[in-house]
Parts: structure tokens; C-alpha cells; sequence
């Protein structure tokens, strides 16, 4: 990955830049003393420096899709990774230097998030647009001369490249088929990194709003069959202990399957009726819970006895 994207910074220079590789040298060494001392012509240096993970843009969802009867299949969405690279230009006068400088921090600002045309390898294949930041100041690299007196080398212009790329674990699972979504609404909160960035996240707090519940399911009988036509409903308690219907009597379709929506998170009975049969009751509970972590099993499916069954 890093490799196809080193070939991607250098195509992207070559190509948007215009920079002709037989007269101009695009190298990923690192810049030291030993290193620079033997350049003769004008070179274009992407170091990179630091590899870490971007938490602002974190997530901790799954990606679900149906796979085969009663089954879904989840798959961790991808991390997302900055990798800072530290862009000097290296000629024998100063003032082509900082031209040569200025040339590159022009195209690097003309062209984020990086061209589809010239990426190369598996970044072809992200999700997302491979996004840079350009020469910004809360980057990564804070003291610039410490850093050349680690490298043993003079201190020059230097301009900061970090991009953002996509690390897919490949983490799939199989898990049951539920139709039920919750949202929990939280509040701005600032965090600051061991770095001294800030950045801002939305984190629950005392009071949230649990927002009503999308709940589906299928009703078939014994051999699997699915029932179309079967009555479902919830029945939940009033603060007087009375029960009560919650939301409308719904009836299931060809493939019987159902979807009650807005359902609030709760303690109910979850009834199906169908005819010529008695009632199925089952308890039902909506629970609110962290964010990423999977749903329970609720009522994904109900077998009603059918004649002859």
C-alpha cells in the first residue's frame, strides 16, 4: 500500500506537475547528510516520516447485507490511516529551489483529494477519495530544525504532505437478520491528542434522546414456508400497568416479512395472528445500545403451528 502510494505522489508530479523525470529526480530516501551530499541535479524529496491513525475520521460501524435466509453479513468499515511525508526540493541555486518549492506546493493544493487518474495499485480500489492536507500548521512535525539535526543535515524550506488512506481489516462476520436501527443524539465534545490537536467528536451524555426503533421480521410456519397475510402488532403497559397497542396492526407481505416503525426502545409483547389459529405471543425487548455494538436478536422470526404442522 505505501509503495502504491509513493508511486502515486510520484505520478502525480510528473503528470499534473509536468515535471520531466530525465531532468527532474523524485526520490523517497531518507534526506541526510550522506544522502544529499552526492545530488546533482534538481531532486524532489518525499520523506515519510509518520504513520498513525486519524481519529477524527474514525468508525466503529459495520457495513450489513443480506446473505442467504435469515442471515446478514457484516463487514468492519475500513480505519483511516495519515501518512506525513516532509516534501523538500534540492538544486545547486536557491532561487530554483524555492521555484522548484513553490511549483510543487501549487500542485499538491490543486489536486486534493488526489486525481483518480493517477493512483496507482490498491488505491484504485478505496472507497472514499485518497484526501491530503497541505502545508497546515497543527501537523505532526512541530519542531522542524530538531528534526534536520536528527536526520545530520542543514536545516531547509520544507513543506508538510499528509494523506489519508483507507485500512481494511477484512473483518466479516455472519450474523441474524434484523430490520431495527436506534439512534442516540449526543454532544459536541473537544479531545485533544497526545499531539496537542484538538478535535471534536459527538459523545453521549446524561439526558440523550433515544429515537424510535425501525423493528422487521418474517413469519413462516415450521417447514420454513413463509406466511403472508399473518397479523402482527406490539402490545406495551401504560404507567398503570394497563396494556396498550403500540403502533398500528400490520400485516406481512407474500415472503412474510413485516416492518414496524417507530418503535420506542421498551419492554413489549409481540403478538401474530393468523387465521383459523390461536395468537402467538412472545416478549419482546428493545434495548438502546452503544453505538457500533451489534443489535440484539429481538423477534427476527416467529414460527406459528400451522394445520397438519
Amino acid at each position: 500500500m505505501i509503495n502504491d502510494l509513493d508511486e502515486t505522489l510520484k505520478q502525480l508530479l510528473i503528470q499534473k506537475a509536468q515535471l520531466d523525470p530525465a531532468e527532474v529526480d523524485i526520490s523517497f530516501d531518507t534526506p541526510t547528510r550522506d544522502w544529499s551530499t552526492p545530488v546533482t541535479r534538481p531532486t524532489i524529496n518525499l520523506y515519510l516520516f509518520d504513520i498513525r491513525e486519524n481519529r477524527t475520521l474514525r468508525e466503529l460501524d459495520w457495513d450489513d447485507e443480506p446473505s442467504g435466509y435469515g442471515q446478514v453479513r457484516r463487514k468492519r468499515l475500513p480505519l483511516r490511516m495519515d501518512l506525513s511525508y516532509m516534501v523538500t526540493c534540492w538544486t545547486s541555486a536557491t532561487e530554483d529551489q524555492h521555484r522548484l518549492l513553490w511549483h510543487v506546493l501549487e500542485t499538491f493544493f490543486r489536486h486534493s483529494p488526489l486525481p483518480e487518474d493517477v493512483l496507482q495499485g490498491a488505491l484504485r480500489h478505496m472507497l472514499r477519495p485518497v484526501r491530503t492536507e497541505v502545508a497546515q500548521p497543527d501537523g505532526v512535525l512541530k519542531n522542524v530544525s530538531d528534526f534536520w539535526g536528527a536526520l545530520e543535515n542543514q536545516l531547509r524550506p520544507a513543506v508538510n504532505l499528509v494523506v489519508t488512506l483507507e485500512l481494511d481489516l477484512n473483518q466479516v462476520e455472519l450474523a441474524p437478520l434484523v430490520f431495527a436501527s436506534i439512534t442516540r443524539l449526543g454532544m459536541p465534545v473537544i479531545y485533544r491528542d497526545p499531539e496537542g490537536r484538538e478535535y471534536t467528536m459527538r459523545a453521549l451524555r446524561p439526558g440523550w434522546d433515544a429515537l424510535p426503533v425501525r423493528l422487521g421480521g418474517v413469519v413462516h410456519d415450521k417447514k420454513g414456508q413463509p406466511i403472508g397475510g399473518a397479523a402482527v402488532r406490539l402490545i406495551g403497559t401504560q404507567a398503570d400497568g394497563r396494556p396498550v397497542q403500540v403502533g398500528p396492526t400490520l400485516h406481512t407481505d407474500a415472503a412474510g416479512r413485516y416492518v414496524l416503525p417507530n418503535v420506542p426502545p421498551g419492554q413489549y409483547t409481540f403478538v401474530v395472528e393468523v387465521t383459523g389459529r390461536a395468537p402467538q405471543q412472545q416478549p419482546l425487548s428493545l434495548a438502546v445500545r452503544e453505538r457500533g455494538e451489534p443489535l440484539g436478536e429481538f423477534v427476527h422470526e416467529v414460527e406459528v403451528p400451522m394445520n397438519g404442522a
